[in-house]
């Protein structure tokens, strides 16, 4: 697991203070892996019912003469059983004075409204990031094996904090185990 902090050597003054060439010369200030979602062992009994109930349905439509909706139904059964079965990466997140990199995605801090970190999730605290965009307007990232008061601290500097709860249909998806 890397981990790798520079809060305390490079950032003595606020990051909209130093010149171009000093952020670019302090590179990160945060670094960490996490896993990109949380996945509950399924066992064989589950893939079974999802088969099961997911045969059903089509057989239903079919008998019923709505085939598309059947071979939907058939189709998103197939997705869910790859998508839990499919094992889980690690990703690389960190902080940088451009903006929030998670994998190789980067989010500038100028299309960033706030942050909050997630205490109350279920399984692992969160760092929540809302977003400016329409379509996307909370970016949640995990944060395992990490404190998350060091993460709260290094994106202070950029960005303020704000009450941003996780969405239900978020929690509802991990409570189901997807």
């Amino acid at each position: 697991m890397k981990r790798h902090t520079r809060m305390d050597e490079t950032l003595t003054k606020h990051p909209s203070l130093m010149s171009d060439a000093e952020i670019l010369r302090h590179g990160p200030v945060f670094e960490w892996e996490t896993v990109e979602r949380h996945q509950e062992p399924k066992s064989g009994d589950w893939h079974s019912i999802l088969w099961i109930v997911g045969v059903s349905a089509c057989v239903g439509c079919a008998i019923l003469g709505n085939w598309i909706l059947g071979l939907l139904i058939l189709s998103i059964t197939f997705c869910i059983f790859v998508s839990t079965t499919h094992p889980v990466s690690l990703i690389e997140c960190s902080i940088t004075p451009d903006g929030v990199r998670v994998d190789k995605t980067l989010y500038p801090y100028k299309s960033l409204d706030s942050f909050t970190i997630d205490m109350q999730a279920t399984r692992l605290p969160k760092l929540v990031l809302k977003s400016k965009k329409t379509f996307m307007p909370l970016i949640i990232i995990p944060i395992q094996n990490e404190n998350p008061r060091t993460v709260e601290d290094a994106i202070s500097f950029y960005l303020p904090e704000g009450e941003h709860p996780e969405p239900l249909t978020h929690k509802i998806m991990e409570y189901i185990g997807f």
